[in-house]
């Protein structure tokens, strides 16, 4: 808000400061089941992208302005940081690191493990 526009609005309600200005608060950071299912539609448009099939025709193309990973990327980071946010806000910043490292390393064994089921059962 502007210095003129607190000034004229402190004013009318008979206050001379402005008003006090404090830390950010954070607002109620319950899941929203609509950016979830956003997500999974990107998710499952970028799978039907790669697939060798008629959909790719359709799902090759930019939803909006912006392509299925790319919005994929952005709604997963605006979510992680609204999550942890609020975790940093609570616990301080190491707890925030502390679970993001351990949310990376049980992705990455999730990972390992379907690449060698993968490497295992796929045609040589």
């Amino acid at each position: 808000m502007s210095q003129a526009l607190a000034v004229s609005s402190t004013a009318r309600e008979g206050g001379d400061a402005l008003p006090k200005t404090g830390q950010l608060e954070v607002r109620d950071s319950r899941r929203q089941p609509e950016l979830d299912a956003l997500r999974g539609l990107m998710l499952m448009m970028m799978t039907l992208a790669h697939l060798p099939t008629q959909a790719q025709v359709v799902t090759n193309q930019q939803l909006g302005f912006v392509s299925e990973a790319e919005g994929f990327v952005f709604l997963s980071a605006f979510l992680t940081g609204r999550i942890f946010g609020r975790i940093a806000q609570e616990s301080g910043l190491l707890a925030v690191i502390r679970r993001l490292w351990t949310r990376a390393l049980r992705l990455y064994g999730y990972h390992s493990f379907f690449l060698a089921l993968h490497s295992r059962w796929s045609p040589q």
